[in-house]
């Protein structure tokens, strides 16, 4: 007699190896991203090579040639003439963009500070408030005499565990003048991280990517465009992983790499030429005073600014943007802690 009961049904070999693969492949995954974690947590800083131009931005004052010793010759009634001197460089143009730029900087020793403006010897810096799409934003334009005065911070000393702070405490603790939230790398698990030239994470991801190099241009780069032995050897300085990209050669876009298309709080940065640059931070959620932008309607607002790059970075409860220790903007439900901030300060 049969023990078998009536109806069961054994799967076929086939079946079986279908599914003993799949299981294996979810074990699989999950030990990978395991590991990928734990690379996350355990890789340490690397400093990343600066260029040579990069390494001493500011022009020096040019030495004067020295006169060599002339051979004694009989008296003449000939004048003797001196040497020429190089004229001294006026402070004003020094830096790696003050050729350019050095005329919107104030004197030295001056500042002009207020509510919309922050004019230095180093940084100049105008906040305007828009209304548009829909939505209330703010654009800082930033002109900067070199590219060190663009920083970024985490909000704890250990960057791998995420730490609970508002964007105007870290903006205090760095001593910035103004910021602009981050890209969530501190409480992301993957994502190219490079952060005041040192290296804390290669991975890269199915994100758009942006990095800021040494010579002050930025570019927006799609996964498949990337290329991390370019970066690094031609001078990265940062890098954000959040995105997307928002602007083709200075063109709006209508395809995203993104699936965060409805109006939402944004923040932004984009990228005019070397030494020029600007923050865009878009209230919303809020009826009444502002829905938000979608992604289409922010790449038609930077180039609508003139920029060549813009990037998009964490928005929604994050999006906070700081001037002069003050947030300015109506972050979603009183806003929330975040990981990182790129930010405007003196030396």
């Amino acid at each position: 007699m049969s023990n078998k009961k009536k109806g069961q049904k054994r799967l076929s070999p086939a079946l079986t190896i279908i599914l003993d693969i799949l299981l294996a492949a979810i074990v699989f995954g999950l030990l990978y991203g395991l590991l990928q974690l734990e690379k996350r947590s355990n890789m340490e800083p690397v400093q990343l090579p600066t260029p040579p131009a990069a390494s001493s931005p500011s022009p020096g004052v040019t030495a004067s040639p020295q006169p060599t010793q002339a051979p004694t010759l009989a008296p003449s009634d000939e004048p003797t003439i001196e040497p020429t001197t190089e004229p001294t460089e006026d402070p004003q143009y020094a830096g790696t963009f003050g050729a350019k730029f050095g005329h919107l900087f104030a004197a030295p020793g001056e500042v002009i500070s207020n509510e919309t403006t922050y004019k230095s010897h180093n940084i100049y810096i105008t906040l305007e408030r828009h209304e548009g799409f829909d939505a209330v934003y703010f654009v800082a334009d930033i002109y900067v005499r070199e590219l060190s005065f663009l920083k970024t911070a985490f909000s704890t000393e250990d960057w791998s565990y995420p730490g609970k702070v508002y964007a105007d405490e870290i903006a205090e603790n760095n001593n910035a003048i103004l910021a602009i939230s981050g890209d969530y790398a501190i409480q992301n698990a993957g994502g190219l991280t490079i952060r005041n030239g040192v290296l804390f994470r290669e991975m890269t991801g199915a994100m758009d990517l942006a990095v800021l190099y040494y010579d002050g241009t930025m570019k927006t780069y799609s996964p498949d465009e990337f290329s991390m032995d370019e970066v690094t050897e031609s001078g990265a300085y940062q890098a954000w992983c959040f995105g997307p990209r928002l602007l083709i050669n200075g063109k709006a876009m209508e395809k995203f790499n993104s699936n965060l298309f409805p109006k939402n709080p944004r923040s932004a940065i984009g990228y005019y030429e070397p030494g020029h640059y600007c923050f865009v931070m878009i209230d919303g959620r809020q009826e009444g005073y502002s829905s938000g932008m979608n992604l289409a309607e922010m790449s038609q607002l930077f180039e609508q600014l003139g920029c060549l790059e813009a990037y998009n970075l964490d928005g929604g409860q994050s999006a906070m943007l700081v001037f002069n220790g003050e947030i300015v903007n109506s972050p979603y439900n009183g806003g929330r802690p975040i990981g990182d901030i790129i930010y405007i300060s003196e030396p």
